[in-house]
C-alpha cells in the first residue's frame, strides 16, 4: 500500500459488497479509519508527533489479532505483578490518544498501535524502543473483525458475512489490508532497524500460554520461574479478563457498543473461523493468501 504524502485531507469512501452490503471509511493519506473516529486527520498528526522513549515497549498488531490480551500480559510482566491492570488498553493506543496525553504518561510506558510499519514515527526507530509484533491467522482475524463491526455502534457497516469477507480481502476496512500490514512488518524486520522485536503468534500463545509468556518475559529482561509465568497465564486467561475488564468497560456500552457486554474479549479461540467460512470461501481466501504472501515467510496454520 502506498500512502499519500500530500496535506492531510479526510475523504469519505463507501464500498459496495456482492450481497448489497456497504462499508464506509474515512481516508486520510491512504489510511482508513472507521467513520465514527473523531478527527481522523488529527489522529494521523498525533501518530507522526509521537515521541518514543528508549524504555518504551510498543505492541503492534493488525486489529483483532490479540492486542488487548498481549497488552494485559506485557503490562503485568513489566510490573512484575500477578494481577491484571486496572486500566483499559484503549488508553495506551497511540492511534487514538493524543500525542500530548501519551507524552504525559510516566515511564516506562507500554503502548500499542494498529499502524503498519511504514507509518511508524521516526522517533521509534531513532530511540530503538522494544517492539512486540502479534500475528494471527487472518481468517480468524476476519471473523473477529466482522463481529467487531457488528458491535460498534457507529462502525458504518451493513451486510452479510460474505460482504465483509469481500471487503476484508480487498483491504476495504478500517486499517486497510491485513496482507499489506504484515508485509510492511516483514520489510521492517529485514531492514535491520535499531529496535529489538519479538514476534508473538496468537495460536501459539493460546496453545502454550506459560511458555510463550516466559519468552516475552525473557525478551523484556525478566528472570522469573515457571510458577510466576503460570500465575500470569492464569490471570490473563480470556475468561478472567472477560469478567474483570468487562466491568471496567461497562461505561462504554451504549455509548460506543451495541449489546450488553464490553466486546474486546469475545471468545479467544483459534479455530472459531471454521464456523463461518464455507469450503468455497476458504478456497478463495487461500488463493488470495498465496498470491499476496508469495514472498512472505508467514503461512496459514490450518485448513478446512
Amino acid at each position: 500500500m502506498n500512502f499519500d504524502n500530500s496535506t492531510h485531507t479526510v475523504k469519505k469512501r463507501i464500498f459496495k459488497g456482492p450481497k448489497g452490503g456497504e462499508i464506509t471509511v474515512n481516508n486520510v493519506k491512504g489510511y482508513y479509519f472507521m467513520e465514527h473516529v473523531q478527527d481522523p486527520e488529527q489522529r494521523v498528526k498525533d501518530i507522526e508527533l509521537f515521541k518514543a522513549l528508549s524504555d518504551d515497549v510498543l505492541i503492534c498488531s493488525y486489529p483483532k489479532s490479540g492486542l488487548h490480551w498481549v497488552w494485559e500480559i506485557v503490562t503485568m510482566l513489566r510490573r512484575e505483578d500477578r494481577t491484571s491492570s486496572s486500566h483499559l488498553m484503549e488508553g495506551s493506543l497511540i492511534d487514538f490518544v493524543s500525542a500530548n496525553q501519551i507524552e504525559a504518561r510516566k515511564s516506562p510506558r507500554t503502548l500499542t498501535t494498529h499502524i503498519p510499519a511504514q507509518m511508524l514515527p521516526d522517533s521509534v526507530k531513532k530511540y530503538g524502543c522494544k517492539l512486540i509484533l502479534i500475528l494471527r491467522d487472518p481468517r480468524a482475524v476476519a471473523v473477529a473483525y466482522y463481529k467487531h463491526y457488528q458491535h460498534i455502534k457507529m462502525g458504518h457497516f451493513s451486510g452479510t458475512w460474505e460482504d465483509f469477507l469481500h471487503f476484508f480481502l480487498r483491504g476495504q476496512v478500517a486499517h486497510n489490508s491485513w496482507f499489506d500490514h504484515i508485509k510492511s512488518w516483514e520489510k521492517f524486520i529485514k531492514a535491520g532497524h535499531n529496535n529489538t522485536i519479538h514476534v508473538v503468534h496468537y495460536e501459539d500463545l493460546k496453545r502454550d500460554p506459560v511458555n510463550e509468556i516466559a519468552k516475552m518475559g525473557t525478551f523484556l529482561g525478566l528472570s522469573k520461574d515457571f510458577e510466576y509465568y503460570a500465575a500470569v497465564a492464569k490471570a490473563t486467561n480470556i475468561q478472567n479478563l472477560k469478567s474483570y475488564k468487562g466491568k471496567l468497560g461497562e461505561k462504554k456500552i451504549g455509548a460506543y457498543f451495541k449489546g450488553q457486554t464490553y466486546p474486546f474479549f469475545r471468545k479467544g479461540e483459534s479455530d472459531d473461523w471454521m464456523n463461518y467460512f464455507t469450503v468455497n470461501q476458504n478456497f478463495i481466501f487461500e488463493d488470495v493468501f498465496k498470491k499476496e504472501m508469495k514472498e512472505s515467510s508467514v503461512r496459514l496454520r490450518s485448513s478446512l
